[in-house]
């Protein structure tokens, strides 16, 4: 998102993101600009709330919310290593060891489901 872009009217842009403040900063940055229309905005994992609410005062403080057609959240943030197996690319912490480790309290296997879901 850092690289200048510039303008091309009335074309459609799809955004393929994770859900960062910066991206999202980034993509309001450009509707502002007027860059593209429409928007086509698609998250690799969950947007959070907080992000969402800040995304959602952005667009509506600038005024461009009518340039965004969609948002999506697209769950893409997974490694296929076999066609029946893939990884979410976590850290040791978060994974199946997480799961089923006795030491594992119950606030931290709240966090990896959460995480995991």
């Amino acid at each position: 998102m850092g690289t200048p872009r510039h303008p091309i009217p009335d074309v459609p842009v799809i955004y393929l993101v994770e859900p960062t403040a910066k991206n999202l900063q980034g993509i309001s940055n450009d509707l502002q600009k007027g860059l593209y229309s429409p928007a086509y905005i698609n998250l690799l994992s969950s947007l959070p709330r907080v992000l969402l609410e800040e995304f959602a005062t952005q667009t509506a403080t600038t005024g461009t919310s009518d340039k965004i057609a969609q948002l999506f959240d697209q769950y893409l943030n997974f490694i296929v290593a076999e066609p029946d197996l893939f990884s979410l690319g976590m850290q040791r912490e978060h994974t199946y060891w997480a799961l089923n480790s006795a030491k594992t309290s119950d606030e931290q296997l709240d966090a990896v489901v959460d995480r995991i879901v």
